[in-house]
């Protein structure tokens, strides 16, 4: 963990959500963005052509951010019916993303407790 985030969290100001994400996930700047076109445009899903161009980076650049959001569990990926290798992205729901942090950091935080142990 980045020593200013550890500063910032015993601060007593509070995280942005780009920070949260930063912090829970390690997100990039470039998935950050990423993540705030596709949750903008949660009407309706992208596929990555879109999600490339409003971003402004090359395919595999976005590619490669939607595959560490979809892992992260903050969007879903689906494949179009009867289109072989082609997917479109949606933001998950704000309550799946908090419950995907809320895993995550729990995981986090027993495998740190149980490392204490071995110092």
């Amino acid at each position: 963990m980045r020593i200013e985030i550890r500063r910032q969290l015993i601060s007593s100001r509070e995280l942005d959500p780009e920070e949260v994400l930063r912090l829970v996930f390690g997100l990039r700047e470039i998935e950050i963005t990423t993540y705030h076109i596709v949750s903008v445009s949660s009407s309706r899903p992208l596929d990555v052509e879109e999600i490339a161009r409003k971003i402004g980076r090359d395919r595999t650049t976005a590619q490669r951010s939607l595959c560490n959001l979809v892992s992260a569990g903050l969007v879903i990926r689906r494949q179009e019916p009867h289109r072989r290798l082609f997917y479109r992205y949606q933001a998950t729901s704000p309550e799946e993303a908090k419950a995907a942090m809320r895993a995550y950091l729990k995981a986090l935080f027993e495998k740190l407790d149980e490392s204490i142990d071995t110092l």
